[in-house]
């Protein structure tokens, strides 16, 4: 578990990113230390997975359609309107407009 904040150590999560390898996994198929492209792939491949898991996230939709009502239409949202823009988020589709592709 990994402690964050101050030293009371109140908010913990597990399973924290890292794009280095943890102590003792070094392996021999990294030939020679060179910082531009030694954990690249693996700092790629982290920060991929991390964005398409906020992306894919639960309440991803809400929080952009919200925003979006705020700036472009009105400071506070309807939730019918909210309601409808989140499943349009959602499925790709809004009155049979659209591609099908979430967001």
């Amino acid at each position: 578990i990994v402690y964050v904040g101050d030293s009371s150590r109140e908010y913990g999560f597990r399973n924290p990113p890292h794009f280095m390898p943890l102590f003792g996994k070094y392996t021999r198929r990294y030939m020679e230390w060179n910082s531009d492209k030694l954990w690249l792939p693996e700092a790629k491949e982290e920060v991929e997975a991390l964005l398409t898991h906020l992306f894919e996230h639960n309440s991803t939709a809400p929080f952009i359609c919200y925003r979006l009502a705020q700036h472009m239409v009105t400071s506070n949202p309807s939730p019918r309107y909210m309601r409808v823009m989140v499943e349009a988020f959602r499925t790709g589709y809004y009155q049979g407009i659209g591609t099908g592709v979430y967001g």
